[in-house]
């Protein structure tokens, strides 16, 4: 691990054979023939002896690691988030309770999801009961140890003044932390990683081939975790056969075989399992060519853009893209035929329209590197001003990622250590900017980014100690750089039906006050739900305009039926003026302005605002002249005002297949006539 003075440690010699003879004998390198090199490999130094030299920094980091994330889970243990779910949070709790309530563990069909979690909670469960503590405590555990292997890595790569510098980065990343203490995969992806990554550091150089095989195999279950790491498979075998680079190639190859057929058994099984269910070749999950399609479409603007009518939430999203590929392509499809239908539709963007894709990709890139923290399972920035103030002394990716992107770029891909961190994060990096980010998908980079941040800092130190001011040149014009890329706002303009926004401010607050209000709806707390309603219709950018609004106005207007059912005129005549004018600004802010305004002129009717519902009706007609429901609702209106002309001239354009609508126009038109007759 250390990159200082070590003990006497007699060196591994390298049993070959003759050059000239394959049968014969092996024997040490030290009797080697002329036609062969002495290969001397480096020392394995016990575990006990890096204990005594690194146990101070290594017990510091793993406390102050804890601490951190102990302290912003009491923060949130206090908080509404202690319950509230995510996005994924729902499927994989009722994965783990169907489970331990005697489900099978070995479903007779494929994985849409990565199963890995469900899988572990329940055993989590299974132990210490189905509650919300015991995942979030072992995560903080497996966060701290995170640290340590940051900080090993650190500096078995770059010293360990580099592995001090990205400890501390990933003991303090405010990001990683929040991820930690919420019940989300991500704790345990980055282990897994970081463990390979270190037993291949540790065990490639000396040529130990069962170490190595461990660092394939524990690469190879993460992937069945995060299906984003399985490109860094093939890098990663090729890191193996390049770590000692004093062996015959030979015996490299042997090293990368080892890595790779371990890390082969559970991606290969998983597989397997998935290809015999889903009725054709599926790797480790269904959701891969939908996520391809999200991020590579017509409407991708450097974030995913789902197809229309597919709800972006695990427990609808598999019915939603059968439901959708069925009806384009008219028949039934199994899973397998889906991924590669969305695959395919992802793939005929590419190639079609090329141009558009090469833009897509360098939005992705921008937003890749982008200081903001992208909302998924959770949202950082609104977490840190609501809930959780310990996050506001934290760091960022401001900070991590442009010292990360530094030193990826300063440092030598000729030293063997860099070029490993490169092999290992950068094919992940790639699937990122192929597929779509978002910042729970970014979090899994920030170990090795952390541990090029300390290789950045120690270069520069090394310069600084050795004045050499070209170094310390190109080091300052580097991370200048990289501070742009990283701090620069990015903005994209409104298009394609989608609101313009800026990574910035409160953008999606509105999105996290609604789940709240979904949250105490759920629970009977009306008062709360409201609450956070009121909330999100304050938000200064909001994703859906209106829709805050409307919301609200739907829980009004259940108190005015309430209070009208109970006999509280005026209570119900507040509560559906209330609604009424919330409807009006979610209409007029565009949410779904036929269909609330719509509910809109109902409700005015209902107050008796006649005029104010003619006015409504007419100006749904005006936007969408051939809403059969409005003309007809605007029709009967003005014949049960006695206003027979405008209805006749409105209902005589009503156009509709439905015989109910047509029966209620022709009636309509009948009185309107009679009454003409009758004055005449």
């Amino acid at each position: 691990m250390s990159r200082g003075p070590r003990a006497p440690t007699a060196p591994k010699t390298l049993r070959t054979r003759s050059v000239r003879d394959e049968k014969a004998p092996e024997r040490d390198v030290g009797e080697a023939t002329p036609q062969e090199e002495p290969v001397v490999l480096e020392p394995l130094r016990p575990w006990r002896e890096l204990w005594v030299e690194h146990w101070v920094p290594v017990t510091v980091l793993f406390h102050l690691a804890l601490a951190v994330r102990w302290t912003v889970l009491a923060e949130i243990w206090r908080s509404p988030y202690a319950a509230v779910g995510n996005i994924d949070s729902g499927a994989f709790e009722r994965m783990a309770r169907e489970l331990n309530a005697g489900g099978s563990w070995f479903p007779p069909h494929g994985f849409y999801q990565s199963p890995f979690y469900g899988y572990a909670l329940a055993i989590i469960y299974r132990f210490a009961g189905a509650n919300a503590w015991a995942p979030r405590v072992l995560q903080t555990l497996a966060g701290a140890l995170s640290c340590v292997l940051v900080y090993a890595a650190g500096t078995r790569i770059y010293g360990r003044r580099a592995g001090l510098v990205a400890g501390a980065l990933v003991a303090l990343y405010g990001p990683l932390v929040v991820e930690e203490v919420l019940i989300v995969k991500t704790a345990w992806v980055i282990l897994g990683a970081l463990v390979s990554f270190a037993l291949l550091l540790r065990y490639g150089p000396s040529g130990r081939e069962r170490g190595v095989a461990a660092a394939g195999l524990t690469l190879g279950a993460t992937v069945l975790a995060a299906g984003q790491w399985l490109p860094a498979l093939a890098t990663m075998t090729l890191a193996a056969g390049l770590a000692p680079p004093s062996m015959p190639l030979r015996s490299r190859r042997r090293l990368a075989l080892a890595f790779a057929l371990a890390a082969a058994l559970p991606v290969g099984a998983m597989s397997a399992w998935n290809t015999w269910h889903a009725g054709g070749p599926l790797l480790t999950s269904g959701d891969a060519g939908l996520n391809l399609y999200m991020g590579n479409n017509a409407g991708s603007s450097g974030l995913p853009a789902p197809p229309a009518g597919l709800r972006d939430i695990p427990e609808y999203e598999e019915a939603d893209a059968r439901r959708i590929a069925e009806r384009e392509t008219g028949h039934p499809m199994n899973p397998s035929e889906i991924s590669r239908y969305w695959g395919g539709r992802a793939q005929e963007f590419m190639l079609h329209d090329t141009g558009a894709w090469i833009g897509v990709m360098a939005l992705k890139f921008q937003v890749l590197w982008n200081a903001y923290e992208i909302p998924d399972t959770s949202h950082y920035v609104f977490l840190r001003d609501r809930f959780a103030p310990a996050l506001r002394w934290l760091l960022t990716f401001a900070l991590l990622g442009t010292l990360g992107l530094a030193g990826l770029l300063v440092r030598s891909p000729k030293e063997r250590g860099h070029r490993t961190l490169l092999l290992m994060i950068v094919p992940y990096l790639g699937v990122l900017v192929l597929v779509y980010v978002r910042g729970r998908y970014r979090l899994p980079t920030v170990p090795f980014l952390a541990i090029a941040a300390g290789g950045f800092v120690d270069a520069v130190a090394v310069a600084f100690a050795a004045k050499d001011r070209r170094r310390l040149g190109v080091a300052a014009a580097v991370v200048a750089a990289a501070a742009l890329l990283v701090n620069t706002t990015f903005c994209r303009p409104a298009e394609n039906g989608v609101p313009a926004l800026c990574f910035a401010g409160d953008l999606f607050y509105e999105s996290e006050w609604q789940n709240l209000a979904n949250h105490w709806l759920a629970r009977g707390d009306r008062a709360r739900a409201e609450q956070a309603l009121v909330e999100a219709t304050r938000a200064r950018s909001p994703r859906g305009p209106g829709q805050p609004q409307f919301r609200l106005a739907a829980l009004h207007n259940e108190d005015g039926e309430r209070f009208a059912g109970a006999g509280d005129d005026a209570a119900a005549a507040a509560s559906f003026g209330r609604a009424a004018d919330l409807l009006a600004q979610a209409a007029d802010r565009g949410y779904r302005p036929s269909s609330t305004r719509l509910l809109l002129a109902g409700i005015q009717l209902r107050l008796g605002r006649w005029d104010d519902g003619v006015a409504t009706l007419r100006r749904i007609l005006e936007d969408d002249p051939l809403n059969a429901a409005a003309r007809l609702r605007l029709g009967r209106l003005l014949q049960e005002l006695g206003r027979c002309p405008e209805a006749v001239a409105t209902l005589e354009r009503l156009e509709t297949t439905d015989d109910e609508q047509r029966r209620q126009s022709d009636a309509a038109l009948q009185e309107c006539r009679a009454q003409a007759r009758g004055a005449r």
